[in-house]
């Protein structure tokens, strides 16, 4: 469970460095490119998050 909210955790590095390289750090204003690549991360983040919370309810954690 902590490697994988550590991945979630740099996921989320990933789109916010996106974000902060569009032009004036507005996510309307990103490129095609690096659009595609934060809907694909925030994809592949909302998944693992999915997957942590089984983990966590499994466990009793929550």
């Amino acid at each position: 469970k902590h490697k994988l909210a550590f991945e979630i955790l740099q996921i989320n590095f990933q789109m916010e460095k996106l974000i902060e390289q569009a032009p004036e750090s507005d996510m309307s204003k990103m490129n095609d490119i690096s659009y595609d690549r934060y809907t694909t991360l925030q994809k592949t983040k909302s998944g693992m998050i999915n997957e942590l919370k089984k983990l966590m309810v499994n466990d009793g954690d929550i």
